[in-house]
């Protein structure tokens, strides 16, 4: 009852300011807060990422924001997986302190795998699984990750018109549905992505079979992005399942984007992941994409809105809270990741307002630059 009086105040706040000329930038903090309080009220996160490598005032400014914003996890790229150098990166002792500053602020840390082509997949994710256990073992204690995080590769997204059908495990794809996808129904897969989620998962084989190995007794949680419109059965290690079931074998969690899709569509679009990742008690947390995203795509150029990049903070809080009071009880929400967390600041409170300078370029690319 408590929480319902809540939600009806805060919306005929939200009406109230609607029709005013100068909306009242508190109410996203107000709104921020509750959006906060009821994910943690059911044992869910609020995330951030950080894309990029970071410099000292980088690394002071992300703390602040986090204890600001209430965050309890962030993700963070790392100059020596990514190959970045120079001057103003941090050093890996800062790296050691930033790290300790984190923990020591409550948060959880997680590494982000660098990208790689599909033929340098695994090398390249078992190069990075042993940089950051050695980089924590040499350390001190509260100075290593809590994770690491495999990058969504880009995979080829569903074709909106013209939709051919596909069947069998020939093709490890499902039947097409044409034009429409009915709320809740899967996405087709092309061809082209049933082969691309295949390589995918062969290499997150090979890789969970030598984290167990190598590392048997290390509590590193290994996480795994990718859309959330795989809903598509593919047929793969013997089963025929929705294409995202297949992940839940290697990730202890998974982060979900609806890229190139509306991600203003990410609660409805994720309804099938949510369910059975709840199933399987691996929780999934839903990214809203705030940067500039344009990238290379096959789907039609009606349906690209590829971020909420040109909306306000407003705007992003009221699309948390709805998918929170729609989907919140479902188990496998894990919680909300802001991507990234420099753009978000950036945002204007609300759009009366003159956003902030971002200190970093548009990110426009092709696919496998949407987790960069």
């Amino acid at each position: 009852m408590f929480r319902k009086l809540i939600l009806v105040a805060l919306a005929l706040t939200l009406a109230s300011l609607a029709q005013a000329q100068d909306p009242d930038p508190r109410l996203v903090i107000d709104l921020r807060n509750h959006n906060t309080a009821e994910l943690h009220a059911r044992g869910q996160e609020r995330a951030l990422m950080a894309s990029g490598t970071l410099t000292k005032a980088g690394s002071d400014a992300l703390l602040t924001f986090a204890a600001q914003t209430r965050a309890s996890t962030v993700f963070v790229d790392l100059p020596e997986l990514t190959g970045t150098v120079g001057p103003r990166v941090l050093s890996q002792f800062r790296w050691r302190e930033f790290l300790g500053r984190l923990h020591r602020q409550g948060l959880q840390v997680y590494a982000i795998a660098p990208h790689a082509t599909p033929q340098t997949r695994y090398s390249s994710l078992v190069a990075a699984l042993d940089y950051v256990v050695g980089f924590g073992q040499l350390g001190l204690p509260g100075e290593s990750f809590d994770g690491l995080l495999i990058p969504d590769p880009g995979f080829t997204a569903p074709r909106t018109s013209s939709q051919e059908d596909f069947a069998g495990p020939e093709t490890g794809t499902s039947l097409g549905m044409g034009t429409d996808f009915p709320e809740g129904a899967p996405r087709p897969l092309d061809a082209g992505a049933g082969s691309e989620v295949i390589s995918h998962l062969n290499s997150l084989l090979r890789f969970r079979n030598y984290y167990e190995t190598r590392y048997p007794d290390l509590p590193l949680k290994i996480g795994a992005a990718l859309p959330v419109w795989l809903t598509g059965r593919l047929y793969w290690g013997g089963s025929n399942e929705p294409a995202f079931s297949h992940f839940l074998r290697f990730a202890d969690f998974l982060v979900g984007n609806n890229v190139p899709f509306s991600t203003a569509d990410i609660g409805s679009a994720s309804r099938a992941i949510l369910a059975e990742a709840g199933a399987a008690q691996v929780p999934v947390y839903l990214q809203l994409e705030v940067r500039p995203v344009t990238t290379t795509s096959n789907v039609d150029a009606a349906v690209v809105m590829r971020s909420l990049h040109g909306r306000d903070q407003l705007f992003v809080e009221q699309l948390m809270s709805d998918v929170i009071s729609q989907f919140g009880d479902l188990p496998g929400l894990g919680g909300f990741v802001i991507n990234d967390w420099i753009h978000y600041r950036a945002m204007p409170t609300v759009r009366s307002m003159d956003p902030a300078t971002v200190p970093a370029a548009p990110i426009i690319g092709p696919r496998s630059s949407w987790w960069r």
